[in-house]
């Protein structure tokens, strides 16, 4: 809440935090931006779940696109609705309505510019590139689900599971650990850039130095992407959550291991022949989208 003066925001204990006022301007900014979108949505919360029609929806969709919100971001929009009607019928066992409202709206395309994002297709294709004898190793975060879909272990003993305590960057460490393991055996590190940076980056060294066969692939979308999204969710600027992280593969190179970044499906084979020709700790960098990449999932 704020003081009287508009000045200060109150804590989880009560305590009071000043507002910053660029904070304070980009709130008013997206007031102004967003003022019918806000009217739409008040209408819509207002609405029974069972008497929500497509063209309510259609029209909130419509009125984020005129004011100015990226295809990423109205996309967003209808997969939260989404939830709700489908949360509705499983949870709920509501029959009405009978369509998810939130379906087969007219969607604009979401134009990634093949820089930043790579498809499911394409992931599978690095998938089936990897050793098929392997143990997996997973980092926390974000990218967590997409990965489970598509980088699997051989079986159970070969998959381990990092994010018990529920933070990320003890991929890399483990890792370390489970190739030392299974010597023989080469190992695969899927992680995020955020987690990898929580001194993956150093202890790649370590697996050049002991020689390890690790392949180490990294979800890069350039930040810490749960963050990202709880912004986006919240209307504000997610730029906080996004950082210059270093050009990863040129430093695995510089730390005497390989490494290759995989922008498209133009830098499939190369990754694909990279992973054969593997001598030495092998780092992926996959760039990604923070706004096509899921939050979990939807």
């Amino acid at each position: 809440d704020l003081d009287p003066r508009g000045h200060r925001e109150r804590g989880p204990l009560g305590s009071e935090q000043p507002i910053v006022n660029s904070l304070k301007r980009h709130r008013k900014a997206l007031q102004t931006k967003s003022a019918r979108s806000d009217k739409l949505r008040a209408c819509l919360a207002c609405t029974p779940v069972a008497d929500v029609t497509r063209k309510q929806i259609a029209d909130l969709v419509g009125t984020l696109a005129r004011e100015g919100y990226e295809p990423a971001t109205l996309e967003q929009e209808r997969s939260l609705l989404r939830v709700v009607f489908n949360h509705a019928r499983v949870a709920w066992g509501w029959t009405q309505p009978g369509d998810n409202p939130a379906t087969a709206l007219r969607m604009p395309s979401i134009n990634n510019g093949r820089t930043r994002v790579l498809t499911a297709e394409e992931q599978i294709r690095l998938e089936e590139a990897l050793p098929a004898d392997r143990v997996v190793v997973q980092d926390g975060g974000r990218f967590m689900v997409e990965a489970w879909k598509v980088f699997q272990a051989p079986d159970p003993r070969s998959y381990v599971h990092t994010v018990n305590s529920a933070c990320i960057g003890l991929g890399m460490g483990q890792a370390i650990g489970a190739a030392v393991a299974a010597k023989g055996r080469p190992t695969v590190l899927i992680t995020g850039d955020g987690g990898f940076m929580l001194g993956g980056l150093t202890e790649f060294s370590t697996a050049v130095r002991q020689k390890l066969d690790l392949v180490v692939i990294v979800c890069n979308d350039n930040g810490y992407g749960a963050e990202y999204i709880q912004f986006r969710r919240k209307e504000m600027d997610p730029s906080l959550s996004l950082l210059n992280w270093p050009d990863f593969a040129p430093v695995a190179i510089a730390l005497g291991g390989a490494g290759v970044t995989v922008r498209s499906e133009d830098d499939l084979a190369t990754a694909a022949a990279a992973i054969a020709d593997r001598k030495v700790p092998l780092l992926i960098d996959v760039k990604l989208d923070p706004e096509s990449l899921s939050a979990i999932t939807f």
